[in-house]
């Protein structure tokens, strides 16, 4: 668990945005559905748990993510950003609009440790 990073930014255009840290096993999630209200979620993952993550997420290939996605037919949508630090390999990736195949995959896993199922729906 030493060493564990993970942090994820999506903001959407006039819409709801969240930012998720976690911090070897600390946990802070900051959501806003307006865009001006923040409702701060603070909790904490055990040993195992983290572990468990960063295996997901290594077996999901996020680590070969490229460094930016772009779908530049869409305007006003939503950018978003991810740094994973895990021993010795991390990736720092961003988008706006577009999102790495895997993505799904990325949002399920967040999903299944968190806990926070319908925070995170519409960003599926």
């Amino acid at each position: 668990m030493k060493g564990f990073l993970l942090t994820v930014s999506v903001n959407s255009y006039f819409g709801p945005s969240w930012q998720l840290e976690i911090s070897e096993g600390d946990v802070t999630i900051l959501k806003s559905a307006d865009g001006i209200s923040t409702e701060k979620v603070v909790c904490e993952l055990n040993r195992r748990t983290v572990s468990l993550l960063e295996k997901q997420l290594a077996d999901a290939g996020v680590f070969a993510w490229g460094h930016h996605y772009l779908d530049c037919c869409i305007l006003d949508g939503t950018s978003w950003s991810v740094v994973i630090r895990s021993g010795s390999r991390q990736v720092e990736s961003c988008g706006t609009n577009g999102y790495p195949q895997n993505w799904p995959d990325f949002m399920r896993i967040l999903h299944e440790h968190l806990g926070f199922k319908n925070s995170f729906t519409s960003f599926l």
